[in-house]
């Protein structure tokens, strides 16, 4: 398989290569993956509460990358208008006495365009990992709905009784980590019917007991 994939850094051969590559590793995420999201960030919160606030603040986070992605994508796409009209402009004074620099003005318009076309997949590529860290985190909003201040304050008790009872037992994180996965410290097994802070949460059922 490795030697399949062959990638080229030569100026001719690079744009080539970067649309092989992100085609390749399109499936794999460059944030966040689903599982890191809900194991090494939801799950790994002692309350639902505190879960909600770090999935929202992940959340958050994404939607203003994508913000600022569409808004890159929309001003390039007047850039490319722009430079478009250059060009026609450029057509249109094709006399060497009036511009003496035409063929290298639209040469540079030209690389200018493909500049902007060309990374066009690479912001697409980070569009869709956004997207999906949104909509693997989601559930978690959606399921508990609306916090008020009070509600959060409330909570926060126990979460930090949590917290300290884990500092007192000398638990170290990986062991809290694998914990959140279901492991039985007692027996050393994992348990088969355990079921994971992030999906006592997504399930609606749950919820009021959860928060009580």
């Amino acid at each position: 398989m490795k030697n399949l994939i062959q990638i080229k850094t030569d100026e001719r051969s690079l744009q080539t290569t970067i649309d092989n590559f992100l085609s390749l590793v399109a499936e794999v995420p460059w944030g966040n993956s689903d599982w890191q999201n809900r194991q090494a960030i939801v799950n790994m919160e002692l309350t639902p509460e505190r879960a909600y606030r770090h999935a929202s603040l992940r959340i958050m986070n994404r939607l203003q990358a994508l913000n600022e992605s569409y808004y890159a994508i929309k001003k390039d796409n007047i850039q490319i208008e722009r430079l478009q009209r250059r060009k026609v402009r450029l057509s249109e004074s094709r006399n060497q006495i009036d511009n003496p620099d035409f063929d290298l003005d639209k040469e540079e318009a030209d690389i200018e365009i493909n500049q902007i076309l060309n990374r066009r997949a690479y912001q697409q590529k980070l569009v869709k990992d956004a997207i999906g860290e949104v909509e693997s985190l989601a559930p978690i909003i959606q399921s508990i709905g609306r916090l008020t201040r009070e509600q959060f304050e409330k909570a926060e008790a126990g979460h930090f009784k949590k917290k300290y009872e884990n500092q007192v037992m000398g638990k170290p994180e990986a062991l809290l980590g694998l914990e959140a996965m279901g492991l039985d410290i007692k027996s050393g097994d994992f348990s088969l019917d355990f079921k994971a802070l992030y999906d006592k949460i997504t399930d609606m059922s749950a919820v009021a007991q959860l928060k009580e």
